[in-house]
């Protein structure tokens, strides 16, 4: 995956989790067309760039806190 391709990923996935259509690692994989193992990359990316990313266990579930 490219530079390009990868920051489309990236932003997709913020988009995704941001809009509640995608907020587990199972959808966001499938919605991004890419492995779980990269979901949890890209779920770490954007937590580097200090975006408020949480995990509700109970829900299993990403969301934005804002």
């Amino acid at each position: 995956m490219g530079y390009f391709e990868h920051k489309q990923k990236l932003d997709s996935a913020i988009f995704f989790i941001k809009n509640r259509s995608a907020v587990n690692v199972d959808s966001l994989s499938e919605k991004l067309s890419v492995s779980r193992r990269t979901v949890l990359r890209l779920v770490d990316e954007i937590k580097l760039q200090g975006i408020d990313l949480k995990f509700c266990k109970k829900r299993k579930v990403y969301f934005i806190e804002e």
